[in-house]
């Protein structure tokens, strides 16, 4: 590809995301509070939490095939950068990054905002707010799905997804089976599979 091509496509990249972030801030600072604000949120937060799965799982795939330590060392740093949580991880940990502490800062912190659990938080605000207090509301498909992916990720064992075999899903059970051996990559990969598709 020509250098200039690169170049070009790289200032439109920038464009685009510097237009969606004033977009988001006029939204933000503009908008009636109403139903439409709302579902902008839930689009964000569905968003959020989907991309925020992914790369974590296209990096820890990678970090867990890493042949030195430096290698995983700048993969995870590259996975912390890339979420905008490099001043989080720093501010809590105040250590170089582990596999577990990121993981566990960019899936379960409620007080991250760019967190999975923070993002499903906050859609289940948004999902009170726009169907009503009433106690039929909240017992609504919707809303019934968002609280048990809240509490499947706030209440998720990482550290034991770290240390089993990855092993296929028993897709009649839609959990993970017994691990074979200590052999294999992470089956963190497989958790965060699931919960891509549930997202």
């Amino acid at each position: 590809m020509d250098p200039s091509d690169l170049a070009r496509l790289s200032d439109l990249m920038q464009s685009l995301l510097d237009a969606v972030d004033q977009l988001d801030g006029a939204a933000g600072k503009n908008m009636l509070h109403d139903d439409a604000w709302h579902f902008w949120r839930l689009g964000q937060n569905v968003e959020r939490a989907l991309s925020t799965t992914r790369i974590t799982r296209e990096v820890l795939v990678k970090h867990g095939r890493a042949a030195t330590e430096h290698a995983a060392d700048l993969d995870l740093d590259a996975l912390l950068r890339i979420l905008s949580c490099q001043y989080a991880y720093r501010s809590l940990y105040q250590a170089r990054p582990t596999a577990p502490n990121v993981v566990a800062l960019i899936l379960q912190d409620p007080a991250l905002p760019r967190s999975v659990l923070a993002c499903l938080e906050d859609i289940r605000a948004s999902l009170a707010t726009v169907s009503g207090s009433s106690r039929h509301a909240a017992s609504a498909s919707p809303q019934r799905s968002v609280a048990k992916l809240a509490n499947a990720v706030e209440f998720a064992d990482l550290g034991a997804l770290f240390t089993a075999a990855e092993v296929p899903v028993d897709s009649a059970a839609n959990k993970i089976a017994k691990p074979p051996g200590p052999s294999g990559p992470l089956p963190l990969g497989l958790w965060l599979d699931e919960l891509g598709d549930r997202l």
